[in-house]
């Protein structure tokens, strides 16, 4: 009996570590998939989450810039630190919002916006200053209140994103007749 618990004392460590061994040559096989290309991302999320969502006209005056207050740029890492370095990482759009109308909702709308743009390349192509997508990537809206108004953050997953988005936003605020601020932000990297 004694050499049982032995030799299951021995054995534990070893079923642990081929355990862990499995489970992580699993992990990695799921990572080293290839990830979706972004308009099939963009497919699927439309399918799934964008049943009953259209761009009526509190959406629509959003996407073609009546609503649009103003624009600037939306930067990471801008903590009070001397060390600190803020990164562009894409672009803020203040929106009026219409009667009703709360951040979850357009928050929903604008996602449900990019990923049909998104997935649709002939679309994605005849929209140029739509800061809400880009043709080849899966932008990050979030959608908050800021005082009278509500804030758009669009985040790229690159600089080179983030840097497309700023300039199509800034595009988009300057055909709509909206302000652009960057007087208080920081040089861009």
């Amino acid at each position: 009996m004694n050499s049982k618990v032995r030799l299951g004392a021995l054995f534990a460590p070893l079923s642990l570590v081929l355990g862990q061994a499995v489970l992580g040559g699993c992990a990695s096989s799921e990572a080293s998939r290839p990830a979706a290309a972004a308009p099939d991302q963009a497919a699927a999320f439309a399918q799934n989450r964008c049943t009953g969502f259209t761009e009526d006209g509190a959406v629509a005056d959003i996407i073609n810039g009546k609503a649009v207050e103003r624009v600037s740029p939306l930067y990471s890492g801008g903590g009070s630190s001397k060390t600190s370095n803020p990164r562009l990482i894409g672009a803020a759009v203040y929106v009026r919002p219409a009667g009703g109308e709360t951040a979850e909702w357009l928050n929903r709308a604008l996602e449900c916006h990019s990923a049909k743009r998104t997935s649709d390349r002939a679309a994605a192509f005849a929209a140029g200053s739509d800061p809400f997508f880009l043709p080849d990537s899966v932008v990050r809206i979030r959608v908050q209140a800021a005082g009278d108004s509500l804030k758009v953050s669009i985040e790229g997953a690159s600089s080179s994103e983030a840097h497309e988005i700023l300039a199509r936003a800034t595009s988009f605020a300057s055909a709509s007749g909206a302000s652009v601020g960057y007087a208080s932000s920081p040089e861009l990297p």
